[in-house]
């Protein structure tokens, strides 16, 4: 991830899944997730481990 997060931020995350036995078929979701950590994996790059929070 190249932008900072702090942690105990919220994420809002948008996932998309390719179906591969149906052409042109994208699923979307989204979720949010809080930030448990974050480390700097390289130059820019930040490790970001989160847990998805439960919407009410």
């Amino acid at each position: 991830m190249e932008s900072i997060v702090g942690v105990d931020s919220l994420l809002n995350i948008n996932i998309g899944y390719l179906d591969p036995e149906k052409a042109h078929s994208l699923s979307k979701r989204k979720a949010k997730a809080r930030v448990l950590r974050v480390s700097e994996v390289d130059m820019g790059q930040n490790f970001v481990a989160a847990c998805f929070e439960i919407e009410d």
